[in-house]
């Protein structure tokens, strides 16, 4: 931990992205002690995490027709197919002009080298293709996200790459003592989604309490009676 804190317990529940368990400790990533097995590390390393950030646009007043919850837009260049691609109405939901327009792959990564300022103009470059300058207004605010220089995330989502395969993620998922682990990046049924994350955590946590005995009582006589399973982190 930050600090050299030390937190002792009977057992975890390890929830950390995909991009923190692949790096090395010494690049941003956990230190385990023992080291993981083998194969859960290779799965680890096999599977894929993208990067998808996000550009929230609030406006003095909507300026679009639109009552979706979100809407596109077609490029005629593949080089741009990533960038803006998608826009949320957060109007319906929120009661407030907002905008939230999505940006993957190449186009995210290149959120790195862009200011908000730079990043927003280009945004609002898009939004007057679509609907003419004229009827675009300057956003009052401007939120960018950069999940993928995050030092808790290093990205936005797990995925196949090639070379992976669908078990990897049931390896991934599966617990190594009393260490449990649970994310998106644990699920081969809902992964890259929040639903995922969430069924993920509840699993483990459930896997947890039967380890531990079911209740405080008898989780404290497991603990006495098998101190050689707990894993440091």
């Amino acid at each position: 931990c930050l600090n050299d804190e030390v937190h002792v317990a009977d057992a975890l529940v390890l929830t950390v992205p995909l991009g923190v368990l692949q790096r090395a400790p010494a690049n941003g990533g956990i230190r385990f002690s023992p080291d993981l097995p083998q194969d859960k590390m290779e799965a680890i390393h096999r599977l894929g995490f993208g990067v998808l950030n996000k550009v929230a646009l609030i406006f003095p007043r909507s300026f679009w027709s639109h009552r979706t919850d979100f809407f596109g837009r077609t490029v005629s260049s593949v080089a741009e197919r990533a960038l803006f691609f998608l826009f949320f109405n957060l109007q319906p939901s929120s009661g407030a002009p907002i905008l939230l327009a999505l940006a993957a792959a190449d186009s995210a990564a290149a959120f790195t080298q862009l200011t908000d300022e730079q990043i927003a103009s280009r945004a609002l470059q898009v939004l007057c293709e679509m609907f003419g300058a004229r009827k675009v207004p300057k956003p009052t605010r401007v939120l960018v996200t950069r999940w993928g220089q995050d030092q808790y995330s290093y990205g936005s989502y797990s995925y196949l790459k090639v070379g992976s395969h669908g078990s990897d993620y049931k390896k991934v998922a599966e617990p190594v003592g009393r260490l449990f682990f649970a994310g998106e990046h644990t699920t081969a049924e809902h992964p890259a989604t929040v639903v995922g994350a969430y069924l993920s955590g509840k699993k483990a946590a459930s896997a947890l309490h039967s380890v531990l005995g079911g209740g405080h009582d008898g989780a404290k006589r497991s603990v006495g009676a098998n101190r050689s399973d707990e894993s440091k982190i």
